[in-house]
């Protein structure tokens, strides 16, 4: 599973009310990296399913394991392959419930605070307008602009976008 390609963010809108969240494609990648570093099993043996209920529609092409209730059922299905036997599958059960924080209010609170904490950073950094990679301040060394300072695209020179 790579990086998701979807990169704006998505907007949910209950009738005149539309209010932005975090890219869930985004999200659970961070989550499943996780996994594969603290249970130490194969980047192959864990999938991804996300399940809008509801009345959703999107805008652009959703990857297959992105669908509605039923498409879930059916995603779920074609995974036929056996990956992890009973003991693997016990061993990661185990080590998933030593890892789980305390369920309550402090944890949740704490949790609130970190994903906030996250998106205050991300708005704080500038994003270019072409590619979506970060943008750097860099300082010009050549030419009539010698000397002043610029945003530049990280992605250089894939990617020559700069901004004043």
């Amino acid at each position: 599973m790579g990086i998701p390609q979807t990169l704006t963010p998505f907007t949910s809108k209950i009738f005149k009310h539309s209010s932005k969240f975090q890219n869930p494609l985004h999200q659970n990648f961070k989550h499943v990296k996780t996994l594969e570093a603290c249970l130490e099993i194969d980047k192959c043996a864990i999938f991804s399913v996300f399940i809008f209920v509801g009345d959703s529609t999107f805008k652009t092409k959703m990857p297959d394991n992105v669908t509605f209730a039923r498409g879930g059922i059916d995603y779920i299905k074609r995974k036929t392959d056996i990956l992890l036997s009973s003991e693997e599958v016990a061993d990661v059960i185990a080590q998933i419930e030593k890892g789980r924080l305390t369920r309550g209010f402090k944890t949740n609170y704490q949790h609130i605070k970190h994903v906030k904490k996250i998106v205050r950073e991300k708005a704080e950094t500038k994003s270019c307008s072409k590619c979506g990679a970060n943008m750097v301040l860099r300082k010009a060394t050549k030419g009539k602009n010698a000397g002043n300072e610029f945003w530049g695209c990280s992605a250089f020179p894939k990617c020559r976008n700069v901004a004043y």
